[in-house]
């Protein structure tokens, strides 16, 4: 199995994150639902940082 690449994880998350933002809306999506629908390993992190990174991922999506 080979090992994925930094850009390959970034890629499949910030893919996910488009669609999960599309389908679901930027409240509604997690951090947990991000890590699943990018099959990823996303660590639980305090709220605030969280939010951030949610905050992050979105506007990536939107430009």
């Amino acid at each position: 199995m080979e090992p994925r690449s930094r850009e390959g994880t970034r890629r499949r998350i910030l893919d996910a994150a488009c669609r999960l933002f599309a389908e679901h809306g930027y409240d509604e999506v997690t951090m947990r639902m991000l890590g699943a629908a990018a099959n990823a390993n996303i660590a639980l992190s305090p709220r605030e940082e969280t939010v951030s990174r949610l905050t992050q991922v979105f506007r990536a999506c939107l430009s």
